[in-house]
C-alpha cells in the first residue's frame, strides 16, 4: 500500500468521524420533526454510561457514553488509557484510544436490549514493549464494521457485548532496550502499520442514566 493511497485513508477516517456526528444530528432533527403539527417541548434523548470489563481487566480504564437520538440509531464516544510497567502483559504496555461509533438498532428501542450494527473510526496511539523488543505510535488510526447484543439485568443496569472488524494503519517505530543501567530505548527502524483483522471487543457494564424518562420508566 502507497504512501499516497495511507495519507487518503487518514483523511477519510477524519471524514467518517464527522460524518457520524453529523448523521446523529440528523437522524435526531428529522425524528424530531417527523409527524409533528403543533411544537412540543423538547426531552433529553436516551443516555448511557458504560465501562468495558475487558480492558479494565488489563489495567487500562474505559468509559464510553451512548445517546440515542432516534429510535432505531444511537452514537456512542469511548475511551481507554493504560500505563503498565511490568506485570503480567508485559514489561510495558502503555495505549490512548478513542473511537466514535454509530449504531443501528434493527429492534427499536436503542439501546435497552437486542441486535445492533454499526460503523466506527478511532485514534489509538501506544508503546508495546515484551522483553527486549518493542513498537511505539504516536497516532494510528482505523474504521471498521461492529455487531453486537444488549440486554438488561434492571431497570438501570444492563450488558452490551460488541465485536468489529476493520483495519488500522499509521506509522510506528520498533525499538530494543539497550543493556546499560537505564535500560534506554534504541531505536530499530520507523515502519508502516497496515492491520486487517478484528479491532474491537466490547464486554462493557451499562449504566443508564434517568435522563429521557417519563414517569420514573424508560
Amino acid at each position: 500500500m502507497s504512501i499516497n493511497m495511507v495519507k487518503e485513508m487518514r483523511k477519510l477516517s477524519v471524514k467518517a468521524i464527522i460524518l457520524i456526528v453529523l448523521m446523529s444530528w440528523a437522524i435526531a432533527e428529522g425524528a424530531s420533526a417527523q409527524g409533528e403539527k403543533t411544537p412540543r417541548k423538547r426531552s433529553f434523548p436516551p443516555v448511557i454510561l458504560k465501562t468495558n470489563l475487558l480492558y479494565d481487566m488489563l489495567a487500562a480504564p474505559a468509559v464510553g457514553v451512548e445517546c440515542s437520538p432516534a429510535t432505531k440509531w444511537s452514537v456512542a464516544l469511548n475511551g481507554a488509557y493504560g500505563w503498565t510497567d511490568g506485570g503480567p502483559f508485559g514489561d510495558r504496555v502503555r495505549v490512548v484510544t478513542g473511537d466514535a461509533e454509530l449504531r443501528y438498532w434493527p429492534g427499536g428501542k436503542a439501546m435497552l436490549k437486542g441486535l445492533h450494527a454499526g460503523a466506527y473510526c478511532g485514534v489509538y496511539r501506544y508503546d508495546f514493549l515484551f522483553g527486549r523488543k518493542g513498537e511505539q505510535a504516536k497516532i494510528n488510526w482505523g474504521m471498521g464494521l461492529s455487531v453486537g447484543y444488549a440486554f438488561r439485568i434492571d431497570d438501570q443496569f444492563g450488558v452490551d457485548l460488541n465485536v468489529g472488524f476493520g483495519y488500522i494503519g499509521g506509522k510506528y517505530k520498533s525499538y530494543e532496550v539497550s543493556d546499560d543501567a537505564y535500560r534506554h530505548n534504541v531505536w530499530q527502524a520507523d515502519k508502516m502499520r497496515h492491520y486487517i483483522g478484528p479491532t474491537k471487543a466490547e464486554v462493557s457494564l451499562v449504566w443508564h442514566l434517568p435522563l429521557g424518562r417519563k414517569g420514573g420508566a424508560l
